[in-house]
């Protein structure tokens, strides 16, 4: 794949954004994972989008503080048109960037799934040829238990002693019994099993399944909370509802968050994949420190470029088994007119050559290279469309972070000025309309008895020669009916447990 292979644009724009360490300098872009300088420049770059939400709290914080310490009157307001409009344009475009997220999540999820499918076909192919191997030992065990009475029973002439074929077919029979007997076949086999090790791969594509359908079921649940927030937002402004204004705040700060953290999450995971597609052939080489797997890797890597590193194995164990069988088909013919009462044994042993014949040829082929190959092709394919998606889910999250920013703080401008409920007046407790309330006649009951008292001594006065003569006791004037209704409320509260 090295010749052919082109990484693609986006990977190439990661690659080369800067890779800084804890002190600011330059390291190098190589995908290492291993690395610890390597896994703290991913986290500086990571520190960016977490930057912005330290940015924006600040800058949220600020707000409310003047708000706070502003007291002056406010006076009530209803939502303007251009509030309107302008939570309605910012709405849209936080949809549209949750649309591209959650088209960039399903662009991910097919492509995992695509590596997962390559990861388990890799590893289905080498578990495979171990049981065929396996397969294999079983077959040469069974032929030889064939073969031990065959050659005792050959051993014996036949009842026409001048022919000598028995003899032929002892030498045959000992060439078959050679080839049975030898376990270079096998070992051969369990050998390139060994060199195989590298493609067992149940470790990795069994957890990282599970993860990725977590991973996939909880963005596509996050991000439709999002789109709730939005609603929550629209209900209360059609409704002029300050309480839902106040709860899509509260949504409204924790989507801010949660959208700035993705970013974080989404700019590590797509800087390291941006590294990793330039390269892949080279790291995984890294990986392998024995000559022989290297060759193998090269071997399914390149293909069909690399040369075969079992090719000279394969086409002796090939020439083997053929001589094996036609020494038995030779065998099978003299047997047949010097014994022919062993001919049941001797099918039997036909059975377990055929086998033989067709295991070793269909062991070859499954480990050409054009079985592995497509596998790996397909473990690779994150590297394309895959890394697309999760460009798209980070420029969506940021978006998603500066709409619900906006959002929030046009929210909260509004519900600070809107009233508690639509069509609320507040009635002047002094309406001359209403009845007095029992504090007003407590006050007047005071007043009353503080005029009772001046009367007294006016009258007191006018007994010795003051202004008013005469001592009647009622009140004067137009007020008289007044003042005597306030008397009757004065005696009724005195009487009662007012005070």
């Amino acid at each position: 794949m090295a010749g052919d292979y082109q990484p693609p644009l986006v990977a190439v724009l990661l690659h080369n954004l800067p890779h800084l360490n804890i002190r600011l300098h330059l390291i190098n872009s190589t995908f290492a994972p291993e690395n610890e300088l390597y896994l703290e420049s991913l986290g500086i770059l990571a520190f960016i989008p977490a930057a912005c939400l330290i940015l924006t709290l600040l800058i949220l914080l600020m707000y409310f503080l003047s708000r706070c310490c502003d007291r002056k009157p406010r006076r009530k307001r209803t939502i303007t048109a251009c509030k309107w409009v302008t939570i309605v344009f910012v709405v849209l475009l936080a949809w549209a960037a949750v649309a591209a997220c959650l088209y960039g999540n399903h662009e991910i999820h097919e492509k995992m799934v695509e590596v997962l499918d390559g990861l388990k076909g890799m590893d289905n192919t080498v578990k495979d040829l171990e049981i065929k191997t396996e397969r294999l030992k079983e077959i040469r065990t069974e032929a030889r238990h064939l073969l031990d009475p065959l050659q005792t029973r050959f051993r014996t002439p036949p009842s026409q002693t001048s022919d000598t074929r028995h003899v032929e077919l002892g030498k045959e029979m000992e060439t078959l019994a050679n080839f049975v007997d030898s376990d270079d076949i096998y070992k051969k086999f369990t050998s390139i099993n060994r060199s195989m090790h590298m493609f067992k791969l149940r470790w990795l594509y069994n957890p990282l399944g599970k993860v990725e359908l977590i991973r996939w079921i909880g963005t596509m649940g996050l991000w439709g909370l999002l789109v709730i927030f939005c609603l929550i937002l629209l209900i209360g402004m059609c409704r002029h509802s300050r309480c839902t204004l106040i709860t899509f705040s509260v949504c409204g700060l924790l989507a801010v968050i949660v959208c700035w953290l993705q970013a974080s999450l989404y700019l590590i995971g797509a800087v390291a994949i941006g590294d990793y597609c330039m390269q892949p052939d080279t790291y995984l080489e890294s990986r392998v420190h024995n000559v022989e797997d290297a060759k193998v890797l090269e071997y399914y890597m390149r293909c069909p470029r690399a040369p075969n590193p079992w090719g000279g194995v394969l086409n002796q164990t090939r020439d083997g088994v053929n001589t094996a069988v036609k020494s038995f088909k030779r065998s099978t013919q003299i047997s047949d007119q010097l014994y022919p009462d062993q001919k049941d044994k001797m099918n039997h042993l036909g059975d377990q050559m055929n086998k033989l014949a067709l295991m070793v040829p269909e062991l070859q082929r499954q480990l050409e290279c054009k079985v592995i190959y497509p596998h790996y092709i397909s473990s690779t394919r994150i590297c394309h469309r895959g890394l697309y998606g999760l460009c798209f889910m980070l420029l969506a999250s940021a978006l998603c972070g500066i709409c619900f920013t906006i959002l929030f703080w046009v929210d909260s401008h509004t519900w600070i000025y809107l009233g508690n409920r639509k069509n609320y007046q507040q009635v002047d407790g002094q309406d001359p309309y209403l009845p007095p309330t029992a504090a007003s006649q407590a006050i007047a009951a005071r007043t009353l008895r503080s005029q009772g008292d001046g009367r007294g001594f006016r009258d007191e006065k006018s007994q010795h020669g003051g202004i008013h003569p005469g001592g009647s006791d009622a009140l004067p004037g137009p007020n008289h009916g007044q003042y005597a209704t306030l008397s009757k409320q004065c005696k009724t509260l005195e009487s009662s447990d007012f005070y």
